[in-house]
């Protein structure tokens, strides 16, 4: 194995951006390549950072120096272009959620562990340090048998902020609004704390935008032992509350409340946490083992989803098989 894992990062966004960061950030990681949909865009970036630039994807996909593709990009194209990367060899990284759709998501895990080359979907919140505590406090037992978990996401969001990214309002492109979007970090959060989920009862609507997506939506879970998760998340709001996590066990309980932080700390802290969620599939990929958010934990929180927007529209529970 060569000293350094060489990156491939799919995509010219704010978010791309951040990724480029965390990756050059890496001691064993080196990035390699910028690819964009506009040549523009693409050069640009790749003369910021001193790395190649390709418009075309079969052709960075030859590129036998790449071993990663990074893949920051609209929604539903996570698993076309991740199934592609895989038959080329490359290892996988999707922004979440994984795909929109449980079907294209399969296939793009069966394709990784077909092609044995390592998937791994970003929830970089698993990295952050009171999350990881709560997890090693409910493993070892000190909070008992858990019987209940809420996560709560109130963010503002204005109609520019859908109508400067179009994809964003779009169901076919973006696959769901506030819960997919924004919400899918701390519903991740909450199924890796309290286990398997068993079925799913929700509501969602759009409220303050015009947009095709929820920008409303809440999610009752029960999950296989017998515990009951809340969660609540919405961009109808004028100012930002505190992102909460509470989870409750016969011994104890613990509540996160993150404070309002100002842009820039936050998105340090969050470059901080993708870099450490990069490290990892950087050592899973070197010392050849399984990351900590793979594609089969991505598709968890991607089924609890869309549990909850086929229950909406239903209306009744739907049961997760």
């Amino acid at each position: 194995m060569k000293d350094k894992v060489k990156f491939a990062v799919i995509g010219t966004s704010q978010m791309a951006e951040n990724h480029i960061k965390a990756i050059k950030s890496i001691k064993d990681a080196e990035l390699a390549a910028i690819k964009g949909s506009s040549k523009l865009r693409a050069e640009e970036f790749a003369r910021k950072y001193g790395v190649k630039a390709y418009i075309n994807y079969d052709e960075l996909l030859k590129d036998k120096e790449i071993d990663v593709v990074d893949i920051v990009t609209i929604n539903n194209t996570h698993a076309d272009l991740g199934i592609k990367a895989a038959l080329s060899g490359k290892h996988v990284i999707v922004e979440k959620p994984i795909d929109i759709s449980l079907e294209k998501a399969d296939k793009l895990i069966e394709t990784c562990k077909n092609k044995k080359v390592k998937l791994s979907v970003i929830s970089q919140h698993r990295f952050d340090s009171e999350i990881i505590k709560i997890k090693k406090a409910i493993d070892s037992g000190k909070l008992g048998k858990l019987f209940l978990g809420r996560v709560s996401i109130k963010w503002p969001r204005s109609q520019q902020y859908y109508d400067s990214s179009p994809w964003r309002k779009n169901k076919k492109q973006a696959g769901g609004g506030v819960l997919m979007n924004q919400a899918i970090h701390y519903i991740d959060i909450l199924q890796w704390l309290m286990g398997p989920a068993k079925l799913v009862y929700g509501k969602v609507d759009t409220i303050a935008h015009d947009i095709e997506v929820e920008d409303f939506g809440v999610g009752i879970i029960k999950f296989e032992n017998g515990a009951i998760g809340v969660i609540d998340g919405t961009t109808c709001v004028k100012s930002k509350k505190p992102d909460t996590i509470e989870i409750y066990g016969k011994k104890g309980s613990v509540t996160i409340k993150s404070g309002i932080v100002s842009k820039l700390r936050s998105l340090i802290l969050m470059q901080n946490t993708l870099k450490d969620q990069i490290s990892d599939f950087v050592h899973a990929i070197k010392e050849n083992k399984k990351p900590l958010v793979d594609g089969d934990e991505g598709r968890k929180t991607l089924k609890i989803i869309l549990a909850i927007y086929k229950s909406s529209k239903l209306g009744k529970e739907i049961i997760l098989k």
